[in-house]
């Protein structure tokens, strides 16, 4: 139980608006009780705390990181991912898991948290960061790898050591973005850091989801890929799902938007983001113009950036 000093230290914490110190002496009472060997109160008062910090401790943390780590609150749903039903299942099952950790825990076993998202730019991988976040009621951190890294090797371990710490302490969901990106004129021991750091990361223990993101290439070691307790592949959209995706962005702005096969057609070969770019801006044309919404305007931008995209991937496979 707690002794009288720790709960007078938690009103004074509160009143004061110390979020951090309220937080130790709630984790010190947690960890008493661990010892006394009443586990599941001590695992019910870490996670009411981990909720604690708020929005003065996010402020704080991104102020001290820097460009290379960002944090928001985010607003979305399973129903926004247009993808294939194994892949929202299993989505779905992270999120059964993580919800019900306790319960899990109490057997010895695990939730998943540490996910690997596979697949090109554009295909619904940060989306899907983004929704586990939302369902899961809990910020996204967004840790970009690009920036983070620098000529300084100690000074990128200094980095990403804030990292684990910020895990550790405030729960969230935290992307890696940009992993297999970094440039190695810039960075030259990216390759071996990395591949140096990813076991660590995988050995957190906090509550926090680990997401990373990879496009394929170099391969990761399959002792890291079996590391990670849920792999999702992502792929450009199949014909039927790209006339869910052009449903639902246009429908959503003008309810009765027929889509022609033509449309179906020119999108072929788009990855999600791409074709939602192109919708936007055929809705942006409409409300500025003030003109009915067009058919051929967002049949001709879905091929314009069909045709530069198909660029940018041949240019990436030439590189």
């Amino acid at each position: 139980m707690a002794t009288e000093e720790q709960l007078k230290q938690i009103v004074r914490a509160h009143a004061a608006g110390d979020d951090a110190l309220m937080k130790t002496t709630v984790l010190q009472i947690a960890a008493h009780e661990a010892r006394q060997g009443h586990s599941a109160l001590a695992l019910e008062l870490k996670e009411m705390v981990d909720g604690i910090d708020g929005s003065r401790r996010i402020a704080v943390q991104t102020a001290t990181a820097g460009r290379w780590l960002s944090v928001s609150k985010v607003t979305h749903s399973l129903s926004e991912l247009i993808a294939p039903e194994g892949i929202r299942s299993r989505i779905q099952r992270i999120l059964l898991e993580y919800r019900n950790r306790q319960k899990l825990s109490s057997h010895g076993l695990n939730s998943r948290r540490k996910i690997l998202l596979q697949g090109e730019p554009g295909t619904g991988k940060s989306l899907t960061a983004a929704i586990l976040a939302s369902e899961l009621h809990i910020p996204l951190y967004t840790v970009w790898m690009g920036l983070l890294a620098s000529e300084n090797e100690a000074e990128t371990d200094a980095r990403m050591g804030q990292v684990l710490e910020a895990m550790q302490s405030s729960t969230g969901v935290y992307l890696f973005t940009g992993c297999e990106r970094l440039d190695d004129v810039r960075c030259p021991y990216s390759w071996r850091w990395i591949k140096r750091w990813l076991p660590i990361l995988l050995k957190d223990d906090s509550q926090s989801v680990l997401v990373a993101e990879w496009d394929g290439r170099p391969h990761l070691d399959r002792d890291l890929i079996s590391k990670f307790d849920e792999i999702l592949i992502y792929s450009l959209p199949t014909e039927t799902e790209i006339r869910q995706l052009l449903e639902c962005k246009m429908r959503g702005y003008q309810e009765d938007f027929a889509v022609s096969e033509d449309l179906v057609q020119a999108a072929m070969g788009m990855c999600h983001g791409e074709i939602v770019r192109a919708c936007n801006e055929t809705i942006k044309e409409h409300i500025l113009s003030g003109e009915p919404v067009s058919e051929e305007l967002l049949y001709m931008l879905l091929l314009e950036r069909r045709d530069a995209e198909s660029w940018w991937r041949e240019q990436a496979q030439q590189g």
